[in-house]
Parts: C-alpha cells; sequence; structure tokens
C-alpha cells in the first residue's frame, strides 16, 4: 500500500512538472516570449505543434524627429533668426527706393591700363554697380589716369571696401579705393571730355613717324569706321628715355631730345565694331611697328 502511494505521488510529481513546464511560456500571455523555457520546450514539439509568431520587436533608441522638407537630408537649418541680416551679405540688399538715400561716388587708383568695363564689374560683383555708373577720366594724351564710379548706396560702397580687404590685387596690380564728391569726380572727368568717344573708339600708340591716313585705313581693312572717323595725333617730348622697343639688346638707356610720338584716334561705327577690331588687331604691325591699341571707355 505504501508503494502504491508512493509511485501515485511520484506520478503526480511528473505530471505537475510538465504541466508546469508546458505552461511557463503562457503566463505572461499568449504574445509573450520573454521566458527561455518557452523556447526550450519548443526545440522538442514537432513544428506543426508551435505556432508562428512574429519575432520580437527590437529596441527602439530616441531618434530626433527629421525635418522632411530640409534640403540638408534631415539636418536642422538656423531658423531665420539666427541667420545673419541681409546687410551683411554680399548683394543681399533691400528698401534701395526708399527716400533719403544719395547715391556714393568713388575714385579707384592704380587700375591696369587694358582693364574694360567687364573687369570692374567682374572685380566689385555684388555691389549694384552697372556699365552706366563708370567711366574713365583721361589726360591730354589720352591715357586712363582713374576710373570713377557711383554706388546706389552707401552701404554697396562698403561692401566694396570689404571686397579688397580679402583681395586688393586686380591682376597684377593692387588697386584702392577712395570715396569722393559728386562735384569731384564731374570735374575729372569734364577736365578732358571724351563723351563722343566713349565705348566706340580705339587708340593706336606707337605709331611710326611716316604713318598717314591710307596707313590706318590699311590698317582696318573691313571693319566699320565711321565718317571721318580717323584723327592723327603727334606729341613732341623734349626729353625722354628710350623705351625698351627702340634699345638694342643690352644697350643701356639714354636721354633723347625732342622725341616725336605719333598716336591716332579711330572711331567705329559700334561698340561691338571696335571691340572686334581691339581682340582681332591687337598686337599687329603698322610697316614695322608693333601696334598697341586701347579702348577709350
Amino acid at each position: 500500500m505504501a508503494e502504491e502511494q508512493s509511485l501515485f505521488v511520484s506520478d503526480n510529481y511528473l505530471d505537475i512538472c510538465g504541466s508546469r513546464q508546458l505552461s511557463c511560456g503562457m503566463r505572461g500571455g499568449p504574445n509573450s516570449t520573454t521566458s527561455p523555457l518557452t523556447s526550450s520546450v519548443h526545440q522538442f514539439l514537432p513544428r506543426f505543434l508551435v505556432e508562428a509568431s512574429p519575432p520580437p520587436p527590437k529596441p527602439v533608441p530616441h531618434i530626433r524627429d527629421f525635418q522632411l522638407d530640409s534640403p540638408l537630408g534631415g539636418f536642422d537649418l538656423p531658423s531665420p533668426t539666427d541667420r545673419l541680416p541681409s546687410s551683411s551679405l554680399t548683394g543681399a540688399f533691400t528698401n534701395r527706393t526708399s527716400a533719403g538715400i544719395r547715391p556714393v561716388c568713388a575714385k579707384v587708383y592704380n587700375a591696369p591700363k587694358y582693364c574694360l568695363r567687364s573687369d570692374i564689374l567682374r572685380f566689385f560683383e555684388g555691389c549694384n554697380l552697372t556699365p552706366d555708373k563708370m567711366a574713365v577720366a583721361y589726360d591730354s594724351r589720352y591715357r586712363p589716369r582713374n576710373w570713377h564710379l557711383e554706388f546706389d548706396t552707401l552701404e554697396d560702397f562698403q561692401v566694396a571696401n570689404a571686397l579688397l580687404t580679402r583681395n586688393k590685387f586686380m591682376w597684377p596690380r593692387p588697386i584702392r579705393l577712395e570715396q569722393e564728391s559728386k562735384q569731384e569726380m564731374m570735374a575729372a572727368l569734364r577736365l578732358y571730355d571724351v563723351t563722343h568717344l566713349r565705348d566706340r573708339t580705339l587708340l593706336m600708340i606707337n605709331l611710326p613717324e611716316e604713318v598717314n591716313m591710307e596707313d590706318i585705313e590699311r590698317f582696318f581693312e573691313g571693319y566699320s569706321i565711321s565718317g571721318q572717323g580717323v584723327k592723327l595725333l603727334r606729341y613732341v617730348h623734349e626729353k625722354v628715355r628710350t623705351p625698351r622697343i627702340k634699345r638694342l639688346q643690352g644697350e643701356w638707356r639714354k636721354t633723347m631730345d625732342n622725341v616725336v610720338e605719333r598716336r591716332a584716334l579711330v572711331c567705329f561705327t559700334s561698340e561691338l565694331e571696335a571691340l572686334r577690331a581691339l581682340r582681332e588687331r591687337q598686337g599687329e604691325y603698322v610697316q614695322d611697328m608693333e601696334i598697341e591699341l586701347k579702348l577709350i571707355q
């Protein structure tokens, strides 16, 4: 009787342990997969008895909310209040037409002698300059002295000065910008008025002494020259040192007296025609002299 009771107790004990082992995975609910016993029991059960359950979700860390409309791929952009004011950015100016704003005139020193308006515009890019707001002052021999610029506002002039602090060299020459009054600028431009020659007249330099009108017309054959658009110039220098082009190799410079210099002004029918002649005929020869061309602008 005692042996039968012990066997009964042992059987009950095994049944209880087995039932606990099989049901331990269901204590947390039907979707609970946190107990390691469930996986151990599933290893000994047939596959068709094991219910297919989705894999446990991976822990999701804290992810910053991305801006969907951000052009930088989700990185935060500064707010409009954090950005620089428009007055500190080159070319970003507002309220230019407000009352009380006066233009600012300035003079450019030491500009290259071969630079054009397009070169000045490119150098001062972002300062709201236009071709009709710049001109060159010439002397009696049609040599360029200084460029004169007119800025819309004082803010544009300050931006131009800021550009010079970063890069003051235009080609190989350092340039300088200085403010001037409107009266000073007009007086410099009217000292030798070349208004009727600007933008469509070429100055020919280093002409031979025996040059004549036929030589000039032959030099610009194929180009449209305005009627009576050729003017020969003659300058006499009392004392001058021999230029490099008139010296032999190894010869020292010496002083020459009463040197005659010949130049010519050639006026074309349009600005495009003058620029075409400047590009195609620069450095060509008249007789045995190499000609230098400059645009009056």
